[in-house]
């Protein structure tokens, strides 16, 4: 079926044993070469989903949660979780074009980092308490997702 040709799919290469590998701007994956520029876009989506939640945060706190209409008005005027829905609109359209290149099994697991990245971050910026089992918690999150995307 592979007669020395390889099958491009976007930006993953399915690429048979006798054909030479892609240049440098891709790294090999099970069978599947990536290009660095999609990597860096699912850092980019993880890091949005992140400030996203960062910033319905910072709202939450300023202006509180309550069903009333007068509340949910406060609450979708608030610039913060304005900027946070933006931000989600953005990290969406940004993963539908990660998932147009690269299979899902391969681009979902790194979702998971937005769990330790955004535990991380709240013990920092909002001064939450984390008990040493939900960083075990994490740790393993972070972990497991690994060990799903390496296979």
């Amino acid at each position: 079926m592979f007669n020395n040709w390889m099958t491009e799919i976007c930006c993953v290469r399915f690429v048979p044993s006798n054909c030479s590998p892609p240049p440098f701007k891709y790294f090999y994956r099970r069978g599947i070469y990536m290009s660095y520029s999609v990597f860096f876009l699912l850092l980019l989506n993880v890091s949005m989903l992140v400030t996203g939640q960062l910033f319905w945060k910072s709202g939450i706190q300023h202006v509180g949660f309550s069903l009333t209409p007068e509340g949910l008005f406060k609450l979708f005027v608030n610039p913060f979780i304005l900027s946070g829905l933006v931000i989600y609109v953005g990290a969406t359209l940004l993963w539908f074009y990660i998932l147009s290149k690269i299979p899902l099994s391969t681009a979902y697991p790194m979702q998971s980092l937005c769990y330790a990245v955004t535990a991380l971050i709240s013990f920092f910026v909002f001064k939450e308490n984390i008990a040493l089992i939900k960083w075990a918690g994490l740790f393993l999150i972070t972990a497991g997702a690994f060990l799903v995307s390496r296979g």
